[in-house]
């Protein structure tokens, strides 16, 4: 096949001003032996020119079963179709002879022909290579509306059997836990499916269930408790008599404090109790904290160093256990 030429210009050089538009369409009609690219906005003609080149292409002899004509849409198709039986129809009252047979015989074969999208012509060649292809015979191309019933109801059987399967109990509440709503699920399921050829790519195969790893947090109460143990550094406290907290607390101790009753918590706790209590410490602030509020030979910096530390290793742990 030759290499597409620019079909403003058919002698390969672009001229300037109304001629080069004329040419180009001039080539379109006529230079039927190169491959030529059409670039154009909207309403420009494009349509024109595409009926005007196959109405060529049939004068020239060439059968209009041969010929295709790719479109984006539906409604373009239909209106390229209505327009190549318009012209046909109106060149054959006018013709005699043997171009009178070979437009009513383009006419005859205008509906078989392929004039439709790029899915409709990939659909026609595998219904008449179904076997090549290895495709059932009765080949069907569903619209959008049918793509997704058909998605949803294969949704709601795989959800079914997935809620069913004992061995993904587990790995199903601590996702819950986590976030992992069926809603969430169903998108991924939904980006598959619309993807399916990179899926089966990129997806490896599972041969059997795995069981999840546990969520780890039990070493995570001791430098939760070290930290915590920092606020006796913290001047700003409680008015000793009454036990009110003071007028302005300070952040930072506030935060520190805190932490002995969640290490307490996670001390205990479950693996589903450990999900919430690991997001709480995860999600955390990092508060600045008022010098004049320590001790001067605290290191306040360094303490906010390793809660920070701390939070971001929580996420990890979170993050991990959502991988797995």
């Amino acid at each position: 096949m030759s290499r597409p030429q620019p079909a403003d210009d058919p002698s390969g050089s672009v001229a300037d001003g109304g001629d080069s538009d004329a040419r180009a369409r001039q080539a379109a009609t006529d230079d039927l032996a190169r491959d030529l690219f059409l670039e154009a906005g909207a309403g420009t003609g494009k349509t024109t020119a595409l009926v005007a080149r196959i109405m060529a292409l049939v004068r020239s002899g060439v059968a209009l079963s041969n010929v295709a004509a790719i479109t984006f849409t539906e409604k373009a198709a239909a209106e390229l179709r209505e327009r190549l039986r318009r012209d046909l129809v109106a060149a054959g009252r006018r013709a005699s002879g043997e171009e009178a047979e070979v437009l009513r015989r383009a006419l005859d074969d205008l509906d078989g022909t392929a004039v439709c999208t790029l899915h409709s012509f990939a659909q026609r060649i595998l219904r008449e290579h179904t076997t090549e292809a290895g495709l059932p015979p009765r080949l069907e191309m569903l619209d959008e509306i049918g793509a997704d019933m058909e998605f949803a109801d294969s949704w709601e059987r795989f959800l079914e059997q997935l809620l069913g399967e004992p061995q993904m109990e587990r790995a199903l509440v601590l996702g819950d836990a986590l976030g992992m709503r069926p809603a969430k699920l169903r998108a991924v399921a939904r980006s598959m499916a619309d993807n399916w050829d990179l899926a089966a790519e990129r997806i490896p195969p599972l041969d059997e269930l795995a069981e999840v790893a546990p969520l780890e947090f039990a070493d995570l109460v001791v430098p939760m408790r070290e930290l915590a143990d920092e606020s006796r550094w913290c001047i700003v406290a409680p008015d000793p008599t009454t036990g009110a907290p003071p007028d302005e607390p300070d952040a930072l101790c506030e935060v520190l404090r805190d932490l002995d009753r969640l290490a307490d918590r996670l001390e205990a706790a479950g693996e589903l109790e450990a999900v919430a209590l690991l997001e709480e410490v995860a999600a955390g602030r990092v508060p600045q904290g008022r010098k004049d509020n320590w001790q001067p030979s605290f290191d306040k910096e360094d303490v906010r160093r390793r809660l920070k530390e701390l939070r971001a290793e929580a996420g990890e742990r979170l993050d991990a256990a959502g991988r797995a």
